[in-house]
C-alpha cells in the first residue's frame, strides 16, 4: 500500500505486516546485548554496529542518535543517552524485554532534535524510519474556533507513520498513525480499553457503537471486530478523521 504521508510501500495491510510479527524484535544467536545506563552520559563515542542478521539492541541505536546529536550541538557531553528522545517502534506492541531492531523500525521523538542532525539519524542509522520534534502540548485541536490553528509537531526526517497492534479474537488489529499529528497511545499491557469496550458490548453485542472522539480509530474498530453490525468513527481533528478512515482500509479482511 502507498503511504499517504511519504508516497513509499512503508505502509502494508493487517496480513502483510502481521506475517513476520513473532520474530521481529528477537536476536539470531549471533546479537550482541549490552544495556546501557540511560541516566548516565555515553563515554566514549562508540556504539555496537548492526549484527549480520540486520538488527541491533536498542540501546546501540540509541548510541549511535546519540553521537550524531552530540556531533551537531544537539547534546552536550554531560547530557544523559535518554535525552536523545523517546522511541516508538514499528509496530507498537506490549513486549516483556528490550528489543533486536530490524531497519526501518523505529521512530524517534525528540525536543532536543534539530534538523541536520534528524536528516543524518535517518540516512545513517538503519534502524530509524524517521524523526520528529516534539513541544511540549499534544497534537491535535485546541479550540471549537477553526480559526485557531491546531498543535502540530514537525517531521525533520524520514516518515512518520507507524502502526501499533491490538490482539483480538478476530485476530490483531493492526492501526496505523501519523505521529506528528497524533498523540501518543502505546498498547498497554491487558489492553485494557479493548477489554472495556468488549465488557460494555455485551453478548450479543450491542446493534450500534459511536466511537465519538475515534482518534486513529482504535476503538470503533474493535467494536465492528467484535461483532457491532453500525459503527460510528467521528472525530473533529482531521488527521484522527482521516486515519480511523484509512485504517478501516488497512483491516478489511475482518
Amino acid at each position: 500500500m502507498e503511504c499517504p504521508a511519504c508516497g513509499s510501500d512503508c505502509v502494508e495491510s493487517a496480513p502483510e505486516i502481521l506475517r513476520d510479527l513473532p520474530a521481529k524484535f528477537l536476536p539470531c544467536k549471533k546479537c550482541r546485548m549490552l544495556v546501557r545506563d540511560k541516566r548516565a552520559p555515553l563515554l566514549l563515542p562508540e556504539y555496537g554496529q548492526p549484527c549480520s542478521c540486520g538488527k541491533r539492541f536498542i540501546d546501540e541505536v540509541f548510541a549511535h542518535m546519540y553521537v550524531i546529536m552530540q556531533e551537531e550541538g544537539d547534546l552536550t557531553s554531560h547530557d544523559p543517552l535518554l535525552a536523545v528522545g523517546s522511541p516508538l517502534i514499528h509496530p507498537g506492541m506490549v513486549m516483556d524485554r528490550p528489543p533486536f531492531l530490524p531497519a526501518k523500525s523505529l521512530l524517534l521523538l525528540s525536543g532536543k532534535v534539530r534538523e541536520k542532525a534528524a536528516r543524518r539519524i535517518v540516512s545513517e542509522v538503519p534502524e530509524v524510519r524517521g524523526v520528529v520534534k516534539t513541544a511540549s502540548y499534544i497534537p491535535g485541536l485546541v479550540s471549537f474556533d477553526p480559526s485557531k490553528p491546531p498543535h502540530v509537531y514537525t517531521l525533520l526526517a524520514g516518515c512518520d507513520v507507524r502502526a501499533d497492534i491490538y490482539p483480538l479474537a478476530t485476530g490483531p488489529l493492526v492501526i496505523y498513525k501519523q505521529q506528528s499529528l497524533i498523540h501518543v497511545e502505546f498498547p498497554r499491557a491487558g489492553y485494557p480499553k479493548l477489554r472495556s469496550v468488549a465488557t460494555h458490548l455485551g453478548i450479543p453485542s450491542v446493534p450500534f457503537f459511536v466511537d465519538a472522539c475515534s482518534g486513529s480509530g482504535t476503538l470503533g474498530l474493535a467494536a465492528a471486530c467484535f461483532g457491532v453490525r453500525h459503527v460510528i468513527l467521528n472525530d473533529a481533528w482531521y488527521a484522527s478523521a482521516f486515519w480511523s478512515a484509512f485504517n478501516l482500509e488497512v483491516n478489511h479482511v475482518y
